[in-house]
């Protein structure tokens, strides 16, 4: 579980999303951001997070996990899934490789990390698939709720979902999160923009702009 949770812990990004409207801070004047989380998806620059963490942003940055600030160049949305691709100019980054969310049954043991990435993961399982809500996953995990953007991953070390949202219950924490599948064919549309075609791309009809452009 240990190096499970090692694998996870450097591919997680944090996204400084400064407000469009030109908001500053009142101390410092500086420009006012908000923090969201998301995870590295390609070695070649690419992290995935929820489409709220960078609605209405006129720039956006990451924190990767070794300290580097990097600036989002492009950023692919899908409101309707709630997802986002940012795409960064970096190579050799951590990443996580891609599972398959549709394999998932109930009672299936998955993880993530703490409420913050710093904290320690915890092995949750899986209460409901797709098929189960013909939407989001659904998970019980003990103690504290991860933070939304984070990874639900299986105990293969793939990445199978996008966590969402998460609510308390009595001593466990129920998690919800996007599929990964309903993330892949937005992942190709997206590597055909930067020029690595994969076989078998699908349009999705998703939007890919610049930071400044939504």
């Amino acid at each position: 579980m240990r190096r499970l949770l090692e694998a996870i812990r450097p591919t997680i990004v944090r996204i400084l999303a400064y407000d469009q409207m030109g908001g500053r801070d009142a101390v410092s004047a500086s420009p006012r951001a908000r923090s969201a989380l998301g995870f590295l998806v390609a070695e070649w620059g690419l992290a995935l997070t929820t489409q709220r963490a960078v609605r209405g942003t006129s720039a956006v940055t990451l924190l990767l996990a070794d300290g580097r600030t990097l600036p989002v160049s492009r950023i692919a949305r899908d409101p309707l899934n709630d997802l986002a691709i940012l795409k960064v100019e970096a190579t050799r980054l951590p990443t996580l490789p891609i599972g398959n969310s549709n394999a998932l049954k109930l009672g299936d043991l998955v993880t993530t990390l703490g409420e913050r990435p710093d904290l320690p993961g915890s092995v949750g399982t899986i209460r409901a698939t797709t098929r189960d809500t013909g939407s989001n996953l659904v998970a019980d995990f003990p103690g504290k709720p991860s933070g939304a953007g984070l990874p639900l991953v299986n105990m293969q070390g793939e990445v199978v979902g996008i966590i969402t949202d998460t609510a308390r219950g009595r001593g466990t924490a129920i998690i919800r999160s996007i599929p990964i599948d309903r993330a892949k064919p937005i992942l190709k549309d997206l590597q055909v923009l930067v020029g690595r075609r994969l076989a078998g791309s699908e349009s999705t009809g998703f939007a890919s702009t610049s930071p400044s452009e939504r």
